[in-house]
């Protein structure tokens, strides 16, 4: 047993949320400054918060922060983290096709690693 149990779990999911939140609003706040780096700061805003659920997923498998789901979470379930990368995935392929954002923000220029 954690020496702290779930208070500790619950106090770094919560500060880890507030984060993902911050980011959310300084990514809102680019987005709709239309600033050209919009579009790259919404992509690592999607990855960051899929990475949180992904990770979270597997702190719950490998830990004894089980406990979290017992006392009601439910983001770290598998169904949670598979339908969070699909959406990441939809939305950035929109964010790098589409020709609304593309006319909003610039089109996308990928550099050649060669």
């Amino acid at each position: 047993m954690e020496p702290y149990g779930p208070a500790l779990d619950r106090g770094i999911d919560a500060a880890i949320c507030l984060a993902l939140a911050a980011s959310g609003i300084f990514t809102g706040w680019h987005l709709l400054g239309l600033h050209r780096n919009a579009r790259k700061i919404a992509e690592i805003y999607i990855v960051a918060t899929r990475s949180y659920y992904a990770a979270g997923y597997l702190l719950v498998r490998m830990s004894n922060a089980a406990c979290y789901l017992a006392y009601g979470g439910t983001a770290f379930t598998v169904d949670a983290v598979i339908g969070s990368c699909l959406w990441a995935i939809l939305w950035i392929a929109y964010l790098r096709r589409s020709k609304r954002v593309a006319n909003t923000y610039g089109a996308v220029t990928f550099t050649s690693l060669a």
